[in-house]
């Protein structure tokens, strides 16, 4: 794959040779490759290598790395697709959209620099997301290097006719999720029903590849805890064992049966240290949600540290037709995606371990996932106006024996210190780092159902505004949150939801279970029947990726002239 990049880069230095000798030179033909790897396979080690020798070669700005998440970004030291193509977060990407957005002469002037455009976790990017970024792209570059911005799907036409386009990913992971909660790949060619913006994105994979390559060894599975760190033995055979959809052996199925947790409170590995401090995962959010509470209140009691319930302030249009069992259920909402990804009880204590779940400063990268700990919080100033009601001082109060306290307004702000950033914004001495997060708010939907006069079951989409600090325990996450991370220890609940599909049901369990690096630190409960755990990726995963694989063939036939 190196040696296809490297001559694609001295096929450029000749052509820019050839332009500055006043020659006419035939531009240089797009190259599309992706690279396919699960964690580990070293996708990440390679584009560093080969942004070293984009802007050694061809120039600093010849190269843009973007991926369609913050967490995802920062891995590879880039940006976001959104803000590397200059597009809003909340914007339409249709046609129409994308034609009258102007493009400013700065954008213009770094798109016209670009040689290389990298994409990261390709398999996580919505079709239209990939064609926005290359319809953006053609729009800057369509002066400069003639583009046609109607052929911006097209096969050496995308992206700009930028010459080097790498796509890297692993799509064995869950694809994004629309607006309307359905799930999308790449790899599924969509039907003629969908719109064209969607089908022109997924064209863009699907017909503009032009090159693949695949990473198949992994050196993920390692125990990081112990020195020298141990191969694990089990898990890469378990999981090709999976992807190819066979049956276990039945050494395999002993391992897996043995990782369920027995019932009661005999089971002594959830007392090991590394899997208490290791990540929780779960299908569901309701199941999720839980976790995160159980969690809060196990590590504050542990750490003797007072636990803080911060209740979210949620404000409908017409705050006083709703009554109290009405406030109480939006607080109940247990997915945060629905909630403008704002938690209605927010659990804190001095010392937790925090995921922010909004961007607060993209130039610090103290963005979407960025983690940290909570240090302190500044109360509302009259949350403690009663006598006696301050439990910081008064010893006898309830919350010293319930273990608890549930703020009655919202605290000012809470102080968090994140990690790997060192600024110092003045609140005292060893509070590097420390940065201020307030309230945040943001507008979300609540569907209220009631029974009319004829007792027949009515639902109404009620817009609520909520005020809330964006935090999120660390290390309970959600499936499509884990994804691209590696852990020492997880435990999982493997419950699939009511209306998930078999398919959807095998991609959760397989990015789950793929996530962990040992064998011996996996604990589960609700372990699915054999088949489902045997039954392989879904179809179109299978087709797409044997597709390319066998443009890996012919990628190795030209690397080899």
């Amino acid at each position: 794959m190196v040696a296809l990049v490297v001559g694609q880069v001295e096929a450029i230095v000749e052509y820019k040779r050839a332009v500055d000798h006043g020659e006419s030179p035939k531009p240089v033909e797009q190259m599309a490759l992706l690279l396919h790897g699960e964690g580990g396979t070293g996708k990440t080690e390679v584009v560093r290598l080969l942004r070293r020798l984009f802007r050694e070669v061809l120039g600093q700005g010849s190269e843009l790395a973007v991926a369609s998440s913050n967490s995802a970004a920062r891995v590879i030291n880039g940006e976001t697709i959104h803000s590397g193509f200059g597009l809003s977060g909340q914007q339409a990407l249709t046609i129409a959209m994308l034609s009258g957005q102007k493009v400013s002469d700065e954008f213009v002037e770094r798109m016209n620099e670009l040689q290389a455009v990298i994409v990261e976790e390709v398999s996580m990017v919505p079709p239209a997301l990939l064609g926005a970024a290359s319809f953006r792209m053609c729009k800057a570059r369509k002066e400069a290097y003639n583009c046609d911005v109607d052929l911006y799907m097209a096969r050496g036409r995308m992206f700009g006719k930028v010459p080097i386009v790498m796509f890297l990913g692993d799509f064995y992971q869950l694809g994004p999720v629309s607006g309307k909660g359905t799930r999308s790949s790449l790899l599924q060619r969509e039907s003629l029903e969908q719109p064209v913006h969607v089908r022109n994105g997924q064209s863009i994979f699907l017909d503009g590849v032009t090159h693949a390559m695949f990473l198949y060894e992994t050196h993920r599975f390692k125990d990081r805890l112990v020195t020298p760190h141990t191969p694990c033995p089990f898990m890469p055979g378990f999981l090709k064992t999976m992807r190819q959809g066979k049956k276990f052996t039945a050494e395999q199925k002993r391992m897996v049966q043995g990782w369920v947790v027995r019932p009661g409170k005999n089971d002594k590995r959830l007392q090991d240290p590394a899997v208490k401090d290791g990540f929780e995962m779960g299908i569901a959010w309701e199941a999720v949600h839980r976790q995160m509470q159980y969690r809060a209140v196990r590590e504050a009691r542990e750490k003797g540290q007072m636990l803080l319930y911060v209740q979210a302030v949620d404000l409908p249009p017409n705050p006083g037709a709703f009554g109290a069992e009405h406030y109480k259920a939006m607080l109940q909402v247990p997915n945060v995606n629905h909630t403008g990804h704002l938690m209605g009880m927010c659990p804190l204590y001095t010392g937790m371990r925090v995921r922010l779940s909004v961007k607060l400063s993209a130039k610090n990268q103290i963005v979407q996932d960025a983690v940290g700990e909570v240090v302190g919080v500044q109360f509302h100033p009259r949350e403690f106006e009663a006598p006696g009601s301050d439990w910081r001082v008064n010893k006898g109060h309830e919350a010293h024996g319930l273990g608890y306290y549930r703020c009655n307004r919202l605290p000012r702000c809470v102080f968090v210190k994140f990690d790997g950033f060192k600024e110092k914004f003045g609140f005292g001495e060893g509070t590097d780092g420390v940065v201020q997060v307030a309230p945040h708010r943001a507008t979300w939907i609540w569907k209220d159902y009631y029974r009319d006069d004829s007792g027949e079951r009515k639902q109404q989409n009620v817009k609520v505004t909520r005020y809330q600090f964006p935090l999120l325990p660390e290390k309970v996450r959600t499936v499509q949150t884990a994804q691209g991370m590696g852990m020492d220890a997880a435990t999982m609940l493997l419950q699939k939801t009511l209306s998930m599909s078999s398919d959807e049901w095998w991609l959760h369990l397989y990015v789950m279970l793929s996530r962990v690096r040992v064998a011996h630190r996996v604990l589960v409960y609700n372990l699915p029947p054999w088949d489902i755990l045997q039954r392989g990726p879904p179809q179109y995963v299978r087709d797409g990726v044997q597709r390319f694989e066998k443009k890996m063939l012919q990628s190795f036939e030209i690397a080899k002239q």
